[in-house]
């Protein structure tokens, strides 16, 4: 399995598309928090008043690309037919899964992160930090991001193996992933007359992107002050609960994921 796992993030590692994906939507996001912070503005946004205002929203296009690379990560062989040829060697296909699904989870997943670091750290440089939050709390959640996204890629890998086609298995989520990541950064879902997003709403941790919209946004309350402007003040701590869950969730739901697909993978013909 060690061999394949080397091919396949060598092939990862030069795949143009990927390559393209990710530098779209790095200078998408770069775009859109340069326009946020710049367009009609008296003074100069920081990073952590624009991490606690509209990072939320514009992160959730970055879920789309980890859609996209772990669709061609774990599809791409199927149309080669590369995935068949190893079987017909006499791999087994526990190696042929597991190797796939490893270097495809570093490469997304991983991926993934830095494009959501990486508005932050342009704005830090460009205007500082600012004091609506510590640094240590952008960094908590960020690294919590790393649950969420590792159950939405995992999500992926059953929805790819099931079509057996990249394209099919990244379309099926796209959509879905982009709305519930915005109901979980916003308080649509809440205000909503349907009960049932009110009840996602309640408890974000069931679904991932949900989750990942809960982490990327902070709550806060405001106050008036003798300019009579409006000034927010924001809570940067999780409560231990929404931790854990997480956590739990994310890694149980990510052992769902991959029983089952695995198990059609070892009992499909592969037509």
């Amino acid at each position: 399995m060690l061999d394949i796992m080397k091919g396949q993030l060598r092939q990862l590692m030069r795949t143009r598309i990927i390559h393209l994906t990710f530098g779209v939507f790095a200078a998408s996001f770069l775009l859109i928090t340069f326009l946020e912070c710049t367009v009609n503005t008296d003074d100069p946004i920081r990073a952590s008043d624009f991490l606690c205002g509209s990072y939320a929203q514009a992160a959730g296009l970055i879920l789309v690309s980890l859609c996209i690379v772990a669709g061609l990560a774990n599809g791409a062989d199927f149309s080669d037919k590369t995935l068949y040829h190893e079987l017909l060697s006499g791999r087994r296909r526990s190696a042929v899964f597991f190797g796939r699904l490893i270097p495809g989870a570093f490469v997304s997943v991983l991926g993934t992160m830095l494009l959501l670091a990486l508005p932050i750290a342009f704005l830090a440089w460009l205007n500082g930090w600012g004091n609506a939050i510590p640094v240590s709390a952008a960094v908590q959640r960020l690294l919590l991001m790393f649950f969420p996204l590792l159950r939405l890629y995992c999500a992926q890998v059953l929805f790819t193996f099931a079509v057996k086609n990249q394209i099919a298995g990244s379309s099926l989520s796209m959509l879905p992933v982009f709305g519930l990541f915005t109901l979980g950064c916003t308080d649509a879902a809440a205000m909503s007359g349907m009960q049932i997003l009110k009840t996602l709403s309640g408890t974000p941790c069931l679904l991932s992107p949900l989750n990942c919209g809960y982490l990327a946004k902070f709550e806060s309350w405001a106050t008036y002050g003798i300019d009579l402007r409006q000034h927010y003040t924001y809570y940067p701590e999780l409560p231990a609960s929404a931790i854990a869950l997480t956590v739990t969730v994310s890694l149980v739901m990510c052992a769902v994921y991959l029983l089952v697909a695995y198990h059609y993978f070892h009992t499909d013909d592969l037509n």
